[in-house]
C-alpha cells in the first residue's frame, strides 16, 4: 500500500513555479527543486514525474492565473483600461528592490526557442491564448474584429518587449511612460474608428 504524501502538492508546485520563474528551465537544478519544495527526490518523482513535466505544469497554471487575473480586471475596469494595468502590474512574488522576473511565458521562449521545441511551443500556446483574450477585451471597448486583432498583436509585441525590458536596467517610470503613451495611441485609434465621416 503506498504511503500517503506527506506535503501539499499545490504548495509544492508554486514554490517550484516561483524558482523558474525567478531562474528559468536551464538553470533550475533538480536539488534546487526540491529544496525550494522541501520533498525528497522520491517524493518529487512519485508527484510530479520529472523537471520537464513539473515546468509544463507550471506554465500552464501560470497561464491560467494570468487569463483568470485578465478576466476579472476586464470587469472591474473600463476594457482599455484593465489592459493598461496588465501591462503595469508585476505579479511576480519578489523581495523589494529585486529585479522584475518578467513574465514565465515570455521568459520560456525565449529561453527554449533553440533548445527545446516542445516546451517553447507550449510556452507560445499559452501566449496565443492571452493575445486572444487581448483581442475580445479590445472588442468590448468597441474596436471592430479586424482591428481588435491586429491590435491585439501589436499588444503582445509591446508585453514582450515590457518584460524583457523590466528585467534589465529599465526603470518603472520609464516603463510606464511607455505604456501610458501606446494606450493614448490605442484610443485615439478607437476614437477615429468612432468619429462620423466628414461628408465630401
Amino acid at each position: 500500500m503506498p504511503r500517503p504524501q506527506e506535503f501539499d502538492p499545490a504548495k509544492a508546485r508554486d514554490a517550484a513555479l516561483r524558482l523558474f520563474w525567478r531562474q528559468g528551465y536551464q538553470a533550475t537544478s533538480l536539488s534546487e527543486l526540491t529544496g525550494a519544495m522541501a520533498i525528497s527526490r522520491s517524493s518529487f518523482y512519485g508527484a510530479f514525474v520529472d523537471k520537464r513535466a513539473l515546468f509544463c505544469d507550471c506554465l500552464d497554471i501560470f497561464a491560467e492565473r494570468t487569463l483568470a487575473w485578465m478576466t476579472r480586471a476586464s470587469g472591474a475596469q473600463g476594457p482599455l483600461q484593465s489592459l493598461e494595468h496588465f501591462f503595469l502590474f508585476d505579479p511576480a512574488p519578489k523581495a523589494p528592490g529585486e529585479p522584475s522576473w518578467g513574465c514565465l511565458l515570455i521568459n520560456t521562449t525565449l529561453e527554449m526557442a533553440s533548445v527545446d521545441e516542445g516546451l517553447c511551443a507550449h510556452a507560445s500556446s499559452h501566449l496565443t491564448r492571452i493575445e486572444q483574450q487581448m483581442a475580445s477585451t479590445l472588442r468590448d471597448a468597441g474596436y471592430d474584429p479586424k482591428a481588435a486583432d491586429d491590435h491585439a498583436g501589436l499588444l503582445m509585441l509591446l508585453l514582450s518587449g515590457v518584460r524583457v525590458a523590466a528585467r534589465r536596467t529599465t526603470t518603472p517610470k520609464a516603463q510606464h511612460a511607455q505604456i501610458a503613451a501606446a494606450f493614448r495611441m490605442l484610443e485615439a485609434a478607437l476614437a477615429r474608428s468612432h468619429a462620423p465621416e466628414r461628408p465630401s
